[in-house]
């Protein structure tokens, strides 16, 4: 009876795909640039270390960080407020 069945694939979990699209949003906005962990850590008011891992996809910024960058970078926050306007469709959308 098992054999022939095919396991369940379920969709991706919206909070992860939140925190990877973030990522790419904070690599795209500070990633190319030179000494980018130190400038998004300006930006943000966070240390260095914390950005690196932004930047590498570890972490997240928290929300008071998040605003702060989106504050520092008009491109960021489009990119941020088009993610949110996604999110609103897919809600909608169930």
């Amino acid at each position: 009876m098992w054999g022939n069945m095919f396991p369940s694939v379920s969709a991706p979990n919206p909070k992860t795909v939140i925190r990877e699209r973030l990522a790419e949003i904070i690599r795209r906005a500070f990633g190319m640039q030179r000494f980018a962990a130190e400038k998004a850590a300006r930006a943000s008011s966070r240390t260095p270390r914390c950005t690196k891992n932004w930047l590498a996809g570890k972490n997240v910024p928290d929300s008071a960080a998040l605003i702060e960058l989106m504050a520092s970078s008009d491109a960021l926050s489009d990119e941020v407020m088009a993610l949110v306007h996604e999110r609103r469709k897919a809600r909608e959308g169930r």
